[in-house]
């Protein structure tokens, strides 16, 4: 039973006898005409009340709810078990003197119980980290925490990293310290950071045994290359050498765009290629890629396609401040993927501004990709296994590059595509990098031409 329960039982028990006790009185007075018998009832009925008074007395000192006693032990004992069995060190500290510690605390420093009233953190902890403490605990205001993270000592060797919090109380009297051991995580991000350096390290020695190996094989296939072109003036008219011959130097041409990409897709991941950023006036660049691919498609006069320069898309009045071996690099990779999947119609770049991102698309009338070989389409040395790819099978390293460029320069490289409509491919910088413009909201507004 509650306490405010009991106090009204216990009021009832009081009133009801005292109330029976007064009317007996009043109607022994009504009916008595003897003044003794009178005198008697009131002697008598003051005597009961007396004793009913003491009765109640002890009954209220001494009636509280054993239940409540109980309660209050189990809290406590559940109290102190939960800061016994907590993961952190707990200590109290009453004007500066440890009067507790649970024992995940005496664990952390090594120390016993007995040895808690001693205790002194400045003891633990290397010269810097003291003079660290002291600042910050001088400049501590009430009701405020100190954190900091630091490696503790055990003679003289760091042992243990740990995370100190002094909390303080609005009684400056008393101030709390909770100490956490983070001694495991910390081990394992060291253990990390020298298994990325080690990894990182890795990839730069990788690409530096490419760039070798390329240099070596380079110079014996360019002579291959160089002596195969000779040789055409030899065989002027035989047809035959001259069809092997070409084979020859094609052959030539993709054996070194093949340890072009696999140097540019390591000199990527290792991290080790510089950006250098310069004015780039779009339109130049445009028309000198769109222009090779051209040719080579009229010359080849294998499929009726086209690369367009969208002419509404203000190409002409451009300047983007980026790298421009690698944009060039970028339009190069995607615009070859086009013209290789594009058996007939167009190809048409173009760009859009909005959002504060200026996007450049390259749209084609291709096979496009079906649904299941999406998620192929970036990955290094993968490519789709229809008929038609199967006949235009590379490396698959181009996509990859053309990807891992466009976040290098700190954009977004996607696609949507449709199988037997074609595919569109997007790569988005954001529209600061474009020095020749003019932003009212989302809105542009005009363009110089930068001279």
């Amino acid at each position: 039973m509650s306490d405010k329960n009991n106090s009204k039982y216990l009021l009832v028990q009081a009133l009801v006898p005292l109330a029976c006790s007064v009317t007996l009185l009043i109607v022994c007075y009504q009916i008595s005409t003897s003044a003794a018998i009178n005198f008697i009832v009131s002697i008598f009925t003051c005597f009961a009340l007396i004793v009913w008074f003491v009765f109640m007395r002890k009954q209220t000192q001494t009636s509280t709810d054993p239940l409540s006693h109980n309660e209050l032990k189990q809290r406590d004992n559940n109290f102190w078990g939960l800061i016994e069995h907590v993961d952190n060190g707990l200590m109290i500290f009453e004007n500066d003197k440890p009067t507790f510690a649970n024992g995940q605390l005496c664990k952390i420093f090594d120390i016993p119980d007995a040895d808690v009233p001693q205790f002194n953190l400045y003891d633990y902890l290397p010269n810097q980290e003291q003079n660290r403490l002291q600042l910050l605990l001088n400049a501590a205001k009430p009701d405020e925490n100190i954190e900091f993270e630091t490696w503790i000592l055990q003679g003289n060797k760091a042992e243990k990293f740990v995370n100190l919090r002094y909390s303080f109380d609005s009684n400056p009297t008393y101030k709390y310290l909770v100490v956490s051991d983070l001694t495991i995580s910390k081990h394992s991000e060291q253990e990390l950071r020298t298994a990325k350096d080690k990894a990182e390290e890795s990839k730069r020695f990788k690409t530096a045994f490419l760039n070798n190996v390329s240099h070596e094989v380079r110079t014996p296939l360019n002579a291959i290359f160089g002596f195969a072109q000779l040789l055409k003036d030899y065989f002027p008219n035989d047809e035959t050498a001259l069809g092997y011959l070409k084979i020859v130097e094609k052959n030539c041409q993709i054996l070194l765009r093949l340890f072009d990409d696999i140097i540019d897709v390591s000199s990527i991941e290792s991290r080790s290629v510089i950006l250098k950023n310069e004015d780039v006036r779009l339109n130049d660049l445009l028309l000198k890629i769109v222009s090779k691919y051209n040719v080579q498609l009229t010359i080849s006069g294998t499929k009726p396609v086209e690369i367009i320069i969208d002419e509404d898309n203000n190409f002409e009045t451009m300047v983007l401040l980026t790298d421009r071996k690698r944009l060039t690099q970028i339009f190069d990779k995607l615009l070859s993927n086009a013209v290789k999947f594009t058996n007939e119609g167009q190809i048409v770049v173009s760009n859009q501004l909005y959002d504060n991102n200026i996007t450049f698309i390259i749209a084609d009338t291709g096979v496009g990709i079906p649904d299941e070989e999406k998620e192929l389409v970036f990955r290094s040395f993968s490519h789709g296994e229809n008929m038609y790819v199967s006949l235009h099978k590379g490396v698959g390293l181009g996509l990859n590059i053309a990807k891992l460029l466009v976040e290098l320069m700190g954009g977004k490289l996607a696609f949507t595509s449709e199988e037997g409509k074609g595919t569109t491919f997007s790569f988005t910088f954001p529209v600061a990098n474009l020095k020749n413009y003019s932003v009212n909201g989302d809105e542009v507004t005009h363009y110089k031409l930068i001279k």
